[in-house]
Parts: structure tokens; sequence; C-alpha cells
């Protein structure tokens, strides 16, 4: 499995405290063989990897509320990427994204893998 993180735009002293939150996420992931790629806007992370579409799902820290249409738009330009929040606040409740702990790796990964098998991908 493949997964995108993205943080989008979070303020420098929100990065600080949650460097650790973040690192223990891509570790966990990683230790359960899971690939993660991550970078801090869209754009960048395209520039670097390579389209979301290539991945398997996108894990987005929505950061704060006024970026909240930064994230809006992922539904509608990957309307087949599983696309799930870890903390953040947003308000696009139209968009029905899940939000997750941090530290709940292990039912991040089970919502991925649901999302895999239904859409016909191999895991």
């Amino acid at each position: 499995m493949r997964l995108a993180y993205i943080e989008w735009h979070l303020w420098q002293s929100e990065i600080k405290w949650r460097a650790n939150d973040i690192s223990n996420l891509i570790s966990g992931l990683e230790n359960k063989g899971i690939e993660v790629k991550k970078h801090s806007i869209l754009p960048w992370f395209e520039e670097a990897y390579g389209p979301l579409d290539r991945f398997d799902g996108l894990i987005a820290h929505p950061g704060v509320k006024w970026q909240a249409h930064f994230v809006a738009e992922i539904p509608k330009l990957y309307p087949n990427l599983p696309i799930v929040f870890v903390g953040g606040i947003h308000d696009d409740d139209k968009a029905k994204i899940p939000i997750f702990e941090y530290r709940n790796i292990d039912a991040i990964v089970d919502y991925f893998q649901s999302h895999i098998r239904g859409s016909g991908k191999c895991i």
C-alpha cells in the first residue's frame, strides 16, 4: 500500500508540537509495510512524487479553519481517492471525510484497506 501525507501549511509553532505525532504516525505505518510519501502542499507533493491517483490513499492534516477549502478541492480532483484527516479543524461537512487521531494507526490502516478492497486494487 502507498499513502500520501500532506500537512497543508501548518504554522511553524504547530509543526513543532506535532512533529512527534507525525513521526509516530509515519513510522507506525511504515512498520506495517506501508510506503508513505510526505509533503507540505499538493503542488509540491505532485511535483516530487507524481499525481495522487498513483497512491492508494491520502492522509491530510487540514490545518487551520481558513485552509479547509484547499483540502475540500482534493475530492473534486481525485473523486476515487480515499482520504482521511488526522487532527485539525475543518468545516466542509459535505465531503464526509473521516477524522482519526494520529495514534490510531490500526483504524487508519483498516479504513484504507477496506476502501482498496472495494475498489478492486491490490493491497
